[in-house]
């Protein structure tokens, strides 16, 4: 069983390429930010914090060759499987969750304007 999503966020690092075996290898972190009431102020005006989750995605292949174009700030919508990744350092067990991309849609907001405008978009196989 896996567990597949799908989420917009903002690119928040430099997007990292590198070849893995056979394959390109592309790794970049995405933030997505919701809003969270924490009150309201003196004169009943609701306060909101933004709250971010950050999730780091790998790109195999044709979609390496997409995230490869990205750059900070970009917003983007991707896809794909979640896992969780386990590792040791200093005697302490690690774990986060990376999403394996097979969608990566990067989305441009037209200026002035609410409408949004998908650029390019790759859908790949996983190579596993």
């Amino acid at each position: 069983m896996s567990f597949v999503t799908t989420g917009v966020g903002k690119v928040i690092r430099e997007v990292e390429v590198r070849t893995v075996g056979q394959s390109k290898l592309a790794t970049f972190t995405v933030v997505s930010n919701r809003g969270v009431k924490k009150g309201e102020d003196d004169d009943g005006k609701t306060l909101w914090d933004n709250i971010g989750t950050f999730l780091e995605v790998k790109a195999w292949g044709r979609l390496a060759d997409l995230a490869e174009k990205l750059t900070n700030q970009d917003v983007v919508e991707v896809s794909g499987e979640l896992q969780q990744e386990h590792w040791e350092k200093d005697g302490t067990k690690r774990s986060k969750f990376v999403l394996n991309a097979n969608l990566i849609k990067q989305i441009k907001f037209k200026s002035g304007e609410e409408n949004v405008e998908s650029t390019e978009q790759v859908v790949d196989e996983v190579p596993f």
